[in-house]
């Protein structure tokens, strides 16, 4: 977060180029094989060919009734609740940015690491909550729930470029214990 050359523009023109047009292509791809088998009908994706299209795949399904490990689901799209989740935090993730580069400059370069940090903390704590509470597909769908991941990746990036930590070296060193762990 030390380089001041942080661009919006440059930041979705990105992610379209990344993630929004192999997603459609991979889209209308499926949707042209389906329309040639007989076992899937174009009506039936049509809702959820435009819920990952726009982005809310992940509560489509979760408003589907659908069941990610059902193995009787018969849908292509099944695996693309993830990519909604990355759509939507890829929407707001500019207005974060920019909100602690702010708050760096105003209060203290470290603020922004210890905001990421608690709310990574905070999201992780969420999904382990939900997941004791609730159906456990509302927590696996669920973007907030879902954000731990995401915001874990932000922290480590963060702890990369702003203090030069090296992971590389980290996990070097620990994959021989995670590995004889697993």
């Amino acid at each position: 977060m030390k380089k001041d050359n942080f661009s919006i523009k440059k930041y979705y023109i990105n992610r379209l180029k990344k993630i929004y047009l192999p997603l459609l292509i991979v889209i209308s791809i499926t949707v042209i094989l389906a329309k040639q088998m007989t076992f899937i009908n174009w009506f039936n994706l049509k809702q959820e060919s435009l819920s990952a299209i726009f982005g809310y795949n992940n509560f489509w399904q979760l408003n589907a009734n659908l069941d990610y490990f059902a193995r009787h689901v018969n849908s292509p799209f099944m695996h693309l609740w993830y990519i909604a989740i990355l759509i939507q935090f890829d929407l707001v993730f500019p207005i974060i940015v920019i909100a602690l580069k702010k708050l760096d400059k105003k209060i203290n370069d470290n603020i922004s690491t210890i905001i990421v940090f608690l709310l990574t903390l905070l999201s992780t704590l969420i999904f382990w909550r939900m997941s004791k509470t609730q159906n456990i597909m509302a927590v696996y769908y669920n973007t907030i729930a879902r954000s731990f991941s995401i915001l874990f990746g932000v922290l480590l990036a963060i702890l990369h470029s702003k203090y030069n930590i090296k992971f590389s070296r980290v996990f070097k060193r620990s994959h021989t214990i995670i590995f004889s762990i697993y």
